[in-house]
């Protein structure tokens, strides 16, 4: 599911869905106005102990879920057996 919410001055689409199999939302923004949004969530994650984490980050948690990315753990040389 998604819905367009309000980030500071912004305007963004967030999806019930996830890439690393956590519980969290994926942002959608424009590019005109994601250098503000980032910045809103950045100031707004300071009073909670957000922190940038990265792309490697990411893969680890997407490895440990057991989530395929295609590409770099399937191809289209595996089949469903495998």
């Amino acid at each position: 599911t998604f819905q367009e919410i309000e980030i500071g001055m912004g305007l963004a689409r967030a999806h019930r869905v996830t890439y690393v199999g956590e519980l969290g939302w994926e942002l959608y923004v424009s590019t005109d106005q994601a250098a503000h949004v980032f910045e809103a969530i950045d100031d707004a994650g300071g009073d909670v102990g957000l922190k940038l984490c990265g792309l490697h980050t990411l893969d680890s948690c997407r490895i440990e879920k057991a989530f395929r990315h295609f590409g770099h753990d399937i191809t289209d040389e595996d089949n469903v057996l495998e």
